[in-house]
């Protein structure tokens, strides 16, 4: 039941000023497959649900091994693509909200989760914030991230400017 492939949607049809396209991590491990697919579909549901997001497109899903060294299952990964209004902090609240909604309780560093939703990119802004980096600062290092990413938007560049295809680490 994963995404087998790359969905784009239609054109924005919220008028507002300053929307900005914007990169989320979407990743699960805790449930069967069809669980965590289903939990995937929701997130985006949600996130779709905020008259400042518009969800433009999503990568298909890829299970991969986790990150981080904590023994457990394997996560569906993907990432989608969204437009909005928000700035980067709103965006972090929203997103957060979400994953509190769907069940997310604090557990290990990078142990099992039921959703995490991480944003990769925000247009051409760089952030560095305790609670908040943005280009990802595990982007150009997990395949999980950068791969569905270039899936849906092969040309996309880092704020500096670079395409991200010639900053991952293969």
């Amino acid at each position: 039941m994963a995404f087998e492939k790359a969905r784009r949607f239609g054109t924005i049809m919220k008028s507002k000023a300053n929307w900005v396209t914007v990169y989320l991590g979407l990743g699960s491990n805790i449930g069967s497959d069809d669980d965590i697919i289903k939990t995937l579909i929701k997130a985006m549901e949600l996130l779709n649900e905020n008259e400042n997001i518009f969800l433009t497109a999503h990568s298909r899903s890829i299970k991969t091994a986790p990150w981080g060294g904590v023994e457990q299952p394997d996560f569906f990964n993907m990432v989608a693509e969204i437009r909005t209004c928000l700035d980067p902090l709103s965006l972090l609240e929203y997103t957060q909200g979400i994953e509190i909604k769907l069940g997310r309780k604090p557990n290990v560093r990078w142990g099992p989760r039921i959703i995490d939703i991480d944003i990769l990119l925000f247009g051409n802004k760089t952030v560095n914030l305790p609670n908040l980096v943005i280009p990802h600062l595990y982007l150009t290092e997990r395949e999980f991230m950068w791969g569905p990413l270039l899936e849906l938007n092969p040309l996309v560049t880092m704020p500096d400017g670079r395409r991200l295809s010639t900053c991952v680490l293969k």
